[in-house]
C-alpha cells in the first residue's frame, strides 16, 4: 500500500468511526473489539501485516508481533498488544486502549512508558483510536508525568492534516529506511550515529541503554542512604569495610526478594508488607524473613550473616529506599529486565565503595579503576562471539549426561558474571534441546507443553560446570547473585528438593587467580595489608583442577600501573612465576598463561585482550611460547574499534585450542564494525601458517601484493636495531603527574617564565634553569618540523662525579629556584595522592629513564602517526613525553657517530618517504581518528637496505644532502616557491629510496602509492 492509499485507507476508518462513535465510545464496548476494528486497520494502512497470517508463522518471520506476554507492576500479567519488528529487531510498541478510555490517566502512561524504559524500544504509541500520542522515552518515567517525552498527539480528527508525519516516521516503509533511528539521533543532540553502520538499534552509547544509566544512579543513592543510615546508628563498632559488605549485602538481599516477587516465584510486596508491619527494628523483620526464605532456597544471601547484629537501621529511610523499587514510584520490574542488562549495572556499581571521609559517608571510584581509565564491561556481542567459538564448539560432538558434568567452565576474573551467566543458559539451553536422551524425572513439562528441566537439574548444571574467581569479594557475591537469578529464570514449582539454590562457595571463590600460596615461601613476613591487598590462594585446595572452557576480559593493567597500585611483592613474584611477564608487560596475558597451565586436553579458551600483544615488545615471550605450542587457533582483530566505549583500549579476540597443536592452520578476521560484522555471515577469515609465527611482532598482511611489499623491502636490509652505530631508541620521559610538569608560556624574558599549569588552573612564574622545551609525540612532531608551546619543569640536573640525573635537594631549590619551589608546594597536595610521592622527594619523576639522553641530537619519532611524520633534533633541545604504541608519546633516535654511511639526514629521509610510510599504514596499529601506533619494536624492526655497492652508497649521500637541504627548507615561511622546490625534493628522495629497495614492481609502487594517498 502507497502512501496515497494509505491516505483514503485512514480516512474511511474516521468516517466509519464517526458514524457510530456513540457505540465505539460506549463502557459497553470492549478493547479487543476496538482493536480489530480500527488500530489494525490503522496500522495496516502504514503497511504492517497484521491479520490475515497462518497461524503457524512463527514469532521471528512476523513483523508485528500482537498480545505479546508482559508483566507490568501493580498488575497481573497482561499482553502488549503490538510489537512492530524490522529485520526481527524491535522498532516500537502499541498500547492499546478501548475508545471510552481517557488516555490521560497516569496509569495507562506509565504503564506503557515503563515497557519503553525497561527495553530497547524508546518509541511507544498509546492510543485509543480516539486518539493516539506517541513518546520517545529518554527519561525515567514518573508516575504522574504524561507529557513527559511526549513527541506527538492528535486526535482521530486531525489524522489527515497529520498525516505526513505519521507515515514519514511509522509506515514500514519509513522504518525500513530508518526514520526511528534518525529521529532518535536528532533527539539527541549528543550522538553522532551512521545511519548506514546502524542496524536498527537504539544506544547512547556503546551497549548502553537509558535503563543502564538511571537504573545504575538509583542503586548508587539507595546504597549511599543505607551505608548512612548504619553509619549513623553503628559508626563507632563497625569500620569502613564493615560499612561496605553491610551495605552490600542489605541491598542484595532487597533486589533478590524483589526479583521473587515481580517473578512470580514469592508473593508480591512481601518487603513493603515487612516494612509496613515491622516495629522499631527493620533488620529483626529481615533476618525472620531470610530465615525463612533460606528453607526454600538456601544460596548466600539468606544465610544468617553476622554483622547484622551489629547493626541499626532507620526505619524510615531504609523504607522509603525499598519504596524506590515499587509501583508507582518505580517502573522497575524485575521480571523484565535481563540478567544481562542487570549484570552491567553491577559492573558499574562495583566500580565504586563507601568510603568515610571527615566523619562523612560518600561513594568513590575505587584507585584501580580510575588509574586504569574506567571499567571494562564486556558488551553481550563478544560475550556471545567467544562463547560461539569456545563453548558451542566444545558442546558441538557431545550429548547431555545425567551426572550433569558436561563442561567445565571458568572465568578467571569473573566481575559480575557476565561469562559465567551466558554460559549457564547455553549449557541449560543445550539440555533442553536434547532432552530426548535424559530420565523423565529430569524434566519438567510447563502449561505451554515446553519441555524445561527441573530446577534439581539446573541446580546440578550449576554447580558441576560453572565456576569463577575474581579477587573483589562484592564482585562474587554479585555473581553469585546474577547466577541465582539465571536458574530461577522461568521459574517452575516442580517437586524439586528444598533448598532449590545451590552453594557455590566452592564455584565462585574470592582470590587471586594468578597468586597462589607458594607466595609465602619467598614472601613469609609479607605485612596484612599487603596480604589482603594480594589475596593469595591455591586452586588445588580450591578443588579446582582442569577446565574445559575457559573465557573472560581479563583485567588491563600495564606494569607501570601495578607498580603504583599494588606492593612490589606483588610485582616480584609475577616477574618470577609467569614466563610472559617480561619487559612492560601488562597483566592480561598472565591470565592466559594460567589459562593454559589449567586447560584440559579437550579444551578452548577464548580471551579478549589488548591487540598490542601482537606487536608489542612486552609480548615477546607470549608470541614465542604462544608460537611454539601451536595452541593459538583464532584472532579476530578489532583495528580502531572501541569495544568498551568511553575507555580508549585496543583490542583482539584470541583463541586457543588445546586439540589444534596438530592444526598449521590459523584463522585470522580482520573487522571494522564488529558488533555489525560478527551478523555478517559472508564474513571469511585469511589463513595463515602457524609455523611463520614466532617471538618477533605478528603482522598479518591482507593480500599477496602486502606479502610482496614487505619481502621486498626486507631483501638484502638489516633491522634498524642492527645499525652499526646505532646508539639507542629512547622512550621519552614519564613525569608523575603530567598536569604539574608540562606547562604552557604564557610570556618570558631573559631570566623568568611565566606558565599556565593546568593542575593548578593558573598562571606561575618560573626560573628557567629547569624549563625545557617539551613536545607531545602527534601533538607537536610533523614531517621535518617541530611545533610546540610547552615547556617542561624538569627538576633534576647530571651530577658530573657519577655521570648520572638526581633529583635538586629542597635546599637547593629553595635557594636556587625559589619560584619554582613555591609551584611545586602549591602542587604537593595533587601530587601525594600518588604512594609512591609521599615523602620530601614528592616532585620526583616515578620512572627516571634517559634523563642524560635529551640534550643529545636526535630523530624524533611520535608513537602516533598518519603515515610517516619524523623530524631532527639537531641542537639537543627538545625533550619530549614517553608512552607505549598509540599514546601521546614518542622514541628519539641518537646514534654513536656519523662516520657510517648511515647518518641522522639519510635515516630521516628513509623514515619520512613513500616507503616507510607505506610500512606504517600497513603495519602500524589501528587507533582512533585514523591514526597508526607504533613501538620501540616497530622502531627497530624497520628495514635499512645494506648498502653493499658504490650505487647504494652514492644515493644514500644523495638522501643525506636532499634531506638536510629539506628540513632547512622546512624551517622556513612556506612561499609558493618554497613549496614548490619542497615537494621537487621529497619526489627526489621517494625516487631515490625506491631505487635503495630495489623496487621496481609496478604493483608494489602502485601500493606504495595508494598507502601514501
Amino acid at each position: 500500500m502507497n502512501k496515497t492509499e494509505a491516505l483514503n485507507k485512514i480516512e474511511q476508518l474516521v468516517e466509519y468511526y464517526k458514524k457510530n462513535i456513540e457505540t465505539w465510545e460506549s463502557n459497553a464496548n470492549k478493547e479487543a473489539e476496538a482493536r480489530k476494528e480500527f488500530i489494525d486497520g490503522f496500522f495496516e494502512a502504514l503497511g504492517w501485516k497484521i491479520s490475515g497470517l497462518p497461524e503457524s508463522m512463527s514469532a521471528d518471520d512476523r513483523d508485528v508481533l500482537v498480545e505479546y506476554s508482559l508483566k507490568v507492576e501493580g498488575e497481573t500479567t497482561k499482553s502488549l498488544d503490538y510489537i512492530f519488528k524490522i529485520k526481527n529487531r524491535h522498532q516500537f510498541v502499541v498500547e492499546a486502549k478501548k475508545p471510552s478510555e481517557n488516555l490521560d490517566n497516569p496509569k495507562h502512561v506509565f504503564q506503557a512508558k515503563s515497557y519503553g524504559f525497561l527495553s530497547k524500544i524508546p518509541f511507544v504509541i498509546l492510543t485509543n483510536f480516539k486518539e493516539i500520542r506517541i513518546y520517545d522515552i529518554s527519561t525515567k518515567p514518573n508516575f504522574n508525568q504524561i507529557n513527559e517525552d511526549l513527541i506527538f498527539s492528535c486526535t482521530y480528527d486531525d489524522y489527515i492534516d497529520k498525516f505526513d508525519y505519521i507515515w514519514n516516521n511509522f509506515s514500514k516503509e519509513a522504518v525500513f529506511e530508518k526514520s526511528l533511528v534518525k529521529l532518535f539521533t536528532d533527539r539527541r543532540d549528543d550522538l553522532d550515529i551512521d545511519l548506514d553502520a546502524t542496524d536498527y538499534n537504539y544506544i547512547l552509547k556503546k551497549g548502553e541503554l537509558l535503563l543502564d544509566t538511571v537504573f545504575l544512579k538509583d542503586l548508587e543513592l539507595i546504597r549511599l542512604n543505607i551505608a548512612q543510615s548504619i553509619f549513623q546508628e553503628t559508626s563507632d563498632e563497625l569500620s569502613e569495610k564493615e560499612i561496605n559488605e553491610a551495605t552490600q549485602r542489605l541491598l542484595d538481599i532487597i533486589i533478590f526478594i524483589r526479583f521473587l516477587e515481580d517473578n512470580e516465584i514469592e508473593d508480591i510486596e512481601r518487603l513493603r508488607v515487612l516494612i509496613d508491619n515491622s516495629e522499631d527494628d527493620f533488620v529483626d523483620s529481615l533476618k525472620n524473613l531470610c530465615s525463612e526464605l533460606n528453607l526454600k532456597f538456601n544460596g548466600l544471601l539468606f544465610h544468617e550473616y553476622p554483622l547484622f547484629d551489629k547493626i541499626t537501621l532507620n526505619k524510615e529511610i531504609i523504607k522509603d529506599n525499598i519504596l524506590k523499587l515499587y509501583y508507582p514510584e518505580s517502573p522497575y520490574n524485575f521480571s523484565k529486565i535481563s540478567i544481562e542488562i542487570l549484570g552491567r549495572i553491577f559492573e558499574q556499581y562495583l566500580a565504586k565503595r563507601i568510603t568515610i571521609i571527615d566523619g562523612n559517608i560518600s561513594l568513590e571510584i575505587k584507585p584501580e579503576i580510575k588509574k586504569a581509565g574506567g571499567i571494562y564491561y564486556t558488551p553481550e556481542y563478544i560475550v556471545d562471539e567467544i562463547l560461539n567459538d569456545t563453548l558451542d564448539l566444545f558442546l558441538s560432538d557431545k550429548s547431555p549426561n545425567e551426572e550433569f558434568e558436561i563442561s567445565k567452565i571458568i572465568d578467571f576474573s569473573c566481575g559480575s558474571g557476565i561469562f559465567l551467566i551466558k554460559s549457564y543458559k547455553r549449557i541449560i539451553q543445550f539440555y533442553e534441546s536434547n532432552s530426548s536422551s535424559l530420565s523423565p524425572e529430569l524434566l519438567f513439562i510447563d502449561s505451554k507443553g515446553s519441555i524445561n528441566l527441573t530446577m534439581e537439574s539446573k541446580k546440578n548444571l550449576l554447580q558441576k560446570n560453572i565456576f569463577g574467581i575474581d579477587i573483589d569479594s562484592q564482585a562474587i557475591e554479585i555473581a553469585k547473585m546474577s547466577l541465582y537469578f539465571t536458574m530461577l529464570e522461568n521459574f517452575n514449582e516442580d517437586n524439586s528438593p528444598k533448598p532449590l539454590l545451590p552453594s557455590l562457595d566452592k564455584n565462585l571463590i574470592c582470590g587471586n587467580s594468578i597468586v597462589d600460596l607458594s607466595f609465602f615461601d619467598n614472601y613469609s613476613e609479607a605485612s596484612i595489608d599487603t596480604i589482603n591487598i594480594i589475596n593469595p590462594f591455591t586452586w588445588a585446595d580450591e578443588g579446582l583442577n582442569k577446565f574445559d572452557v575457559i573465557v573472560g576480559n581479563p583485567p588491563y593493567l600495564r606494569i607501570q600501573l601495578l607498580e603504583e597500585l599494588y606492593p612490589e611483592e606483588y610485582q616480584l613474584f609475577l616477574k618470577t612465576k609467569y614466563d610472559f611477564a617480561f619487559s612492560n608487560f601488562d597483566l592480561s596475558i598472565l591470565f592466559v598463561e594460567k589459562a593454559i597451565s589449567v586447560l584440559s586436553p579437550t579444551g578452548k579458551i577464548g580471551y579478549i585482550i589488548p591487540n598490542t600483544v601482537l606487536r608489542a615488545k612486552y609480548g615477546e615471550k607470549f608470541r614465542e611460547i604462544i608460537s611454539n605450542n601451536k595452541l593459538l587457533s583464532k584472532i579476530v582483530y578489532f583495528n580502531d574499534y572501541q569495544v568498551f566505549g568511553n575507555s580508549t583500549t585496543y583490542t583482539c579476540l584470541f583463541y586457543l585450542d588445546a586439540e589444534q597443536t596438530e592444526s598449521n592452520e590459523l584463522k585470522y578476521f580482520n573487522l571494522e564494525d564488529p558488533e555489525n560484522d560478527f551478523q555478517d555471515e559472508a564474513q571469511v577469515p585469511s589463513i595463515f601458517d602457524k609455523d611463520t609465527l614466532g617471538s618477533s611482532p605478528w603482522y598479518f598482511a591482507a593480500s599477496e601484493i602486502h606479502d610482496k611489499f614487505i619481502e621486498n623491502i626486507s631483501n638484502n636490509s638489516i633491522p634498524l636495531k642492527d645499525l652499526s652505530n646505532l646508539k639507542k631508541v629512547f622512550v621519552g620521559l614519564q613525569p608523575s603527574i603530567n598536569n604539574v610538569f608540562l606547562l604552557e608560556i604564557v610570556e618570558e624574558n631573559e631570566s623568568f617564565i611565566t606558565c599556565y599549569s593546568k593542575a593548578l588552573d593558573s598562571n606561575h612564574i618560573f626560573e628557567k634553569g629547569l624549563i625545557k622545551k617539551m613536545v607531545k609525540g602527534s601533538k607537536n612532531l610533523f614531517r621535518y618540523k617541530i611545533s610546540t608551546n610547552r615547556v617542561l619543569l624538569f627538576p633534576y640536573e647530571n651530577n658530573l662525579t657519577t655521570n648520572k640525573s638526581e633529583l635538586i635537594s629542597e635546599t637547593v631549590l629553595k635557594a636556587t629556584y625559589p619560584k619554582t619551589w613555591k609551584y611545586l608546594k602549591k602542587c604537593k597536595t595533587i601530587l601525594n595522592e600518588k604512594e609512591a610521592l609521599k615523602g620530601n622527594d614528592f616532585y620526583k619523576f616515578i620512572y627516571k629513564k634517559n634523563h642524560l639522553l635529551f640534550d643529545s641530537k636526535k630523530i624524533l619519532l611520535p608513537s602516533l602517526c598518519f603515515g610517516s611524520r619524523f623530524s631532527i633534533d639537531i641542537n639537543g633541545e627538545y625533550y619530549f613525553t614517553g608512552s607505549g604504541e598509540g599514546g601521546g608519546g614518542g622514541y628519539g633516535l641518537i646514534l654513536n657517530h656519523e662516520e657510517n654511511d648511515y647518518n641522522y639526514y639519510n635515516i630521516l629521509g628513509i623514515l619520512n618517504s613513500k616507503v616507510i610510510s607505506a610500512l606504517i599504514e600497513l603495519k602500524g596499529s589501528p587507533k582512533s581518528g585514523g591514526y597508526k601506533g607504533i613501538d620501540r619494536t616497530f622502531i627497530h624492526s624497520i628495514p635499512l637496505p645494506i648498502l653493499n655497492s658504490e650505487r647504494k652508497t652514492q644515493i644514500a649521500q644523495e638522501i643525506t644532502t636532499k634531506t638536510e637541504k629539506l628540513n632547512n627548507l622546512y624551517a622556513e615561511v612556506q612561499s609558493i616557491a618554497i613549496k614548490r622546490l619542497v615537494s621537487q625534493l621529497e619526489n627526489q628522495i621517494d625516487t631515490l629510496t625506491l631505487e635503495l629497495y630495489e623496487i621496481v614492481d609496478s604493483g608494489i609502487i602502485n601500493l606504495i602509492n595508494e598507502l601514501n594517498d
